[in-house]
C-alpha cells in the first residue's frame, strides 16, 4: 500500500476495507463477516493491491490528505493551520511535559512536610536515653497534677453522674 501506512488504515473507503478485511486474521485483529462461516477453510485471502480499484482508491486518499476541510482544528487559530498546530503543539508539551511530569517529579522527591521521619527518629533517640539513664519509658509527671487537677470538674458540678474509670 504505497502511501498509505497502518495509522491511515481506519480513513480508507468501505470499498478498499471490503477488499482489505475479507481475511479473518489481519493484522492481529479477528474481523467476522456479517455472514455465516460455514468453515475456516472457506476463507478467501485476497491482496488487495490486485483489485481493479485499488490504485483509483489509494489516488483518491493521497489527493485529499493535504487539503484543509480534513485537517482537524485544535481552537488556537482558526485561520492558520500551521499557527494552530504549533499552539496546540506547545499547550500540550507545556501542560504534560512541565506540569504533569514536572509536578510528580516535584511531590516525589520534596521533603518530608510532616517531618514523620524526624519525630520517629526522635522518639527512638529519647528512648535509648532514658534506658540509659535508668529513667522511665514515659514519665508519669508528664503533665504537672496541679494544671490537670485545675481543668477537672469539681465534685458538686459531676453530682450524680456515673464516672466509669
Amino acid at each position: 500500500m504505497a502511501g498509505i501506512g497502518p495509522t491511515r488504515f481506519y480513513r480508507l473507503s468501505p470499498l478498499l476495507t471490503r477488499i482489505c478485511c475479507k481475511s479473518s486474521k489481519v493484522r492481529g485483529f479477528r474481523l467476522y463477516s456479517s455472514g455465516q462461516l460455514q468453515n475456516s477453510s472457506s476463507l478467501n485471502l485476497t491482496d488487495p493491491t490486485k483489485h481493479p480499484d485499488y490504485e483509483k482508491e489509494i489516488k483518491r486518499f493521497e489527493d485529499i490528505s493535504d487539503k484543509d476541510e480534513n485537517y482537524h482544528w485544535h481552537g488556537y487559530d482558526p485561520f492558520n493551520r500551521e499557527e494552530d498546530t504549533l499552539w496546540h503543539h506547545h499547550t500540550m508539551f507545556t501542560f504534560v511535559s512541565l506540569c504533569f511530569v514536572g509536578g510528580a517529579f516535584i511531590f516525589a522527591y520534596q521533603p518530608d512536610p510532616k517531618l514523620a521521619s524526624w519525630r520517629q527518629r526522635e522518639a527512638y533517640l529519647e528512648l535509648a536515653r532514658r534506658e540509659q539513664h535508668g529513667l522511665p519509658l514515659i514519665d508519669p509527671n508528664l503533665v504537672p497534677p496541679e494544671k490537670m487537677l485545675a481543668h477537672l470538674p469539681q465534685d458538686e458540678e459531676l453530682g450524680d453522674t456515673e464516672i466509669i474509670v
